[in-house]
């Protein structure tokens, strides 16, 4: 496991994991996590590294900024900033020689990765996948449609941002008010429908964080996507057999 670290358009510094496999040396996987995480993504993207490894892919973690080792601090940070680390590692993939771009995009990277899609050069773009993805800031974060998400963000805790100018929807997060109003001026369900390349998405039906109604009917207005519901799954597939089937279902494809 190689760490790399190279700087984006925007001057940010990002850090990452590189798995070099021999065998396919034209390939990659970048992975990228969801928004209250890390390169990580708790312990679920090392093990889709090492399955991938497995048919000789190679993969790439990185830490998008206000997140792991990035130097960017969390309060920082706005939405278009993570979108444009998302774009920076796709343009270092392709800088460093790599043909055939597979991306696995988790959460909150789904709406990242909607909102760079016509900003990359598509030509390299080999694969596209989509886990439990946000592809709508209202419905997630501004109007929650999930219990536990309109907790995090309540009604008093963005009142705050008034205040303060920031708040900490996790103790380990804090969001200021540039990044909140990204989120409600972003259109992730537009941006998503412009991905005109063949993509699948992965939701599972119990999820607690995401509406998987509200994302399948985004994903079914898209002509380009494969909709696959995951039978029980919750936010980031814990119970026994959900990520291993997704991840069984990826590698299938990749091979």
């Amino acid at each position: 496991m190689d760490e790399i670290k190279f700087t984006s358009e925007g001057g940010h510094k990002v850090c990452g994991s590189l798995a070099k496999c021999p065998g396919r040396e034209s390939e990659v996987v970048l992975l990228f996590h969801g928004i209250f995480v890390d390169r990580n993504e708790n312990g679920r993207f090392p093990r889709l590294a090492r399955k991938l490894a497995d048919i000789s892919l190679s993969s790439l973690r990185v830490d998008l900024p206000g997140h792991g080792a990035s130097p960017v601090k969390s309060e920082d940070v706005t939405v278009e900033m993570m979108a444009a680390n998302v774009a920076a590692t796709y343009r270092w993939a392709v800088h460093q020689g790599y043909t055939k771009i597979h991306i696995v995009c988790s959460s909150f990277s789904g709406a990242l990765f909607s909102m760079i899609f016509q900003v990359i050069d598509k030509k390299y773009l080999a694969s596209l996948h989509f886990l439990n993805p946000v592809l709508d800031f209202d419905d997630v974060f501004v109007h929650p449609g999930k219990e536990e998400m309109a907790e995090i963000f309540s009604t008093k805790r963005i009142g705050q941002l008034t205040q303060k100018g920031y708040f900490y929807p996790q103790p380990h997060f804090c969001m200021s008010d540039a990044f909140w109003s990204g989120l409600l001026s972003v259109d992730i369900p537009k941006m998503y429908r412009d991905i005109d390349i063949s993509h699948r998405v992965f939701h599972g039906n119990a999820d607690e964080l995401v509406d998987f109604d509200r994302t399948r009917k985004i994903v079914q207005d898209n002509k380009s996507a494969a909709f696959i519901e995951v039978d029980g799954g919750v936010h980031a597939f814990t119970q026994s057999g959900h990520e291993e089937n997704v991840w069984s279902n990826i590698l299938k494809y990749l091979r």
